[in-house]
């Protein structure tokens, strides 16, 4: 994956700056709809708006990584076909936690031959603490993605003031701050999605839950009782506010 993604890069470097900007297109109603047939690769990153996207909010990275997988799944599968647990467990592996590292740790027992299960709470569900739950983890629902999306955001109210000076006539009308919102939940809903099918593909059982762990070989996933041979705590962390002056700010 690292040799794909430097290859996948390698054309971004020594680009102007200014080509960041065109971002912008991708945020238009219906939110990234221009990069909705990339899930299928139709287009390729060589395209110059898309091939920055890719570079700096992933999502195209995360689309062709997910078609990567699924190939790569299907393959290994074939060689290694999934197989019964052992020793009367309902799963040979169980991952608490759809972030990246379990994720990736369930694909790869999966494709090759484990019998795999993951549960993660629903986008914003409740957690242990912070209550952000969603496939991804926090990169994708409340750190990189939803971070940029208003780094980029922030920076267009420069523009569209800047516009005026170069002949355009502009009407400064404020953030929609709602629309805003809706826009960057539908793009984490789409990227959770592409984590979905990339866990599907491998032959991953994907539980929606809050999971417990009841002993070495059982968890509890919102009430119901799972074993297996191997169990993988990849819960993450969340944010705590310090009880502290200034905390607030």
């Amino acid at each position: 994956q690292m040799q794909f993604s430097m290859s996948v890069l390698r054309p971004l470097q020594g680009w102007n700056r200014a080509v960041g900007k065109l971002h912008t297109a991708a945020f238009a109603a219906p939110f990234l709809s221009k990069h909705s047939s990339s899930l299928g690769m139709k287009r390729g990153v060589a395209n110059g708006a898309d091939a920055y996207f890719c570079h700096s909010h992933s999502a195209l990275q995360s689309a062709r990584f997910a078609q990567i997988g699924s190939a790569r799944a299907r393959s290994l599968s074939t060689s290694a076909p999934r197989m019964a647990a052992p020793h009367g467990f309902e799963y040979d592996y169980f991952v608490i936690g759809g972030g990246s590292g379990g994720v990736r740790s369930s694909r790869i027992a999966a494709t090759h031959g484990a019998k795999v299960a993951l549960a993660e709470c629903a986008t914003g569900g409740d957690t242990a603490e912070g209550g952000f739950g969603g496939l991804g983890g926090t990169c994708v629902n409340v750190g990189c993605v939803p971070k940029k999306l208003m780094v980029y955001g922030a920076h267009l109210a420069h523009d569209v003031h800047d516009a005026a000076a170069y002949g355009w006539n502009v009407r400064e009308e404020g953030l929609d701050w709602p629309r805003f919102l809706a826009n960057k939940n539908r793009e984490i809903a789409r990227l959770n999605g592409v984590y979905a099918n990339l866990l599907k593909n491998s032959g991953v059982d994907v539980l929606q839950g809050r999971a417990t762990l009841v002993d070495p070989h059982t968890v509890d996933v919102d009430g119901r009782r799972i074993t297996a041979d191997k169990i993988l705590i990849a819960v993450g962390g969340g944010p705590v506010k310090p009880g502290i002056p200034g905390a607030g700010l």
